[in-house]
């Protein structure tokens, strides 16, 4: 079993207020190779680094037989990037079991309800549901502001009730995927973006579904990183 050398970053100044947390990460990028390895067959090496909280930390890349695994850790979230060798069997279910519970449609409509609240509040309900109407005066007394939306913008808020585009592309960085069809009684996963400094990023897929080969998002610990692989490796 190949360890990968972490030692250069593990020089971190004592007097950084992150440089416990920074071992730690050390420690645990280390661990994650030896638990892996009692799996499957695997070997671990630095491809890159990035900065966090002004410290140097590795990218770590593992290659399996399943395929190619990068990680990067920026105290916050952890980034995974995959490239199978496989287009992936696992249901978003399978795959996020043990990490994350699934949304429900009531949650959905509780976010509609708060961008309503928020990026429409100056619309009526015709004005906003009119796909000719691109812009409306601020109702306020003395007020002469318009508010403006894109056409694209427009529409994909008008199409809300048949897919959350509008909810990764105008209101949240992260995205909500789910199987099978869209609607009442759904299970939604939303998955968070990964920035990927340090990760020469192969893939355009931003988010995990059943059949894809490659993608990259952020989950939030090692931990989790960790159960993702093992389940794609299986």
């Amino acid at each position: 079993m190949t360890i990968v050398n972490l030692d250069k970053f593990k020089e971190v100044a004592p007097q950084m207020l992150w440089c416990r947390a920074a071992l730690d990460q050390i420690d645990s990028f280390e661990k994650t190779v030896v638990a892996l390895a009692k799996h499957v067959r695997v070997t671990a090496e630095v491809v890159g680094s990035h900065s966090s909280k002004s410290i140097h930390l590795p990218v770590v890349m593992l290659s399996t037989d399943a395929g190619e695994f990068t990680l990067r850790d920026n105290f916050h979230d952890i980034n995974l990037m995959a490239i199978l060798r496989n287009p992936s069997t696992l249901s978003l279910e399978q795959f996020f079991a043990g990490i994350q519970e699934p949304l429900t449609w009531e949650w959905y409509l509780a976010e509609i309800d708060r961008a309503r609240g928020y990026s429409w509040r100056e619309w009526s309900d015709d004005e906003m549901n009119d796909p000719r109407i691109l812009r409306v005066r601020d109702k306020r007394p003395g007020c002469d502001m318009w508010w403006v939306k894109k056409p694209e913008e427009k529409d994909r808020w008008l199409n809300r009730m048949s897919s959350p585009t509008w909810y990764s592309r105008d209101w949240s960085s992260s995205e909500v995927t789910w199987d099978g069809d869209f609607g009442p009684g759904v299970k939604l996963f939303r998955q968070d973006h990964a920035y990927a400094e340090g990760i020469k990023v192969t893939t355009s897929n931003r988010r995990y579904v059943k059949g894809v080969s490659d993608f990259i998002i952020a989950t939030d610990t090692l931990v989790s990183a960790l159960k993702m692989i093992e389940r794609l490796t299986g």
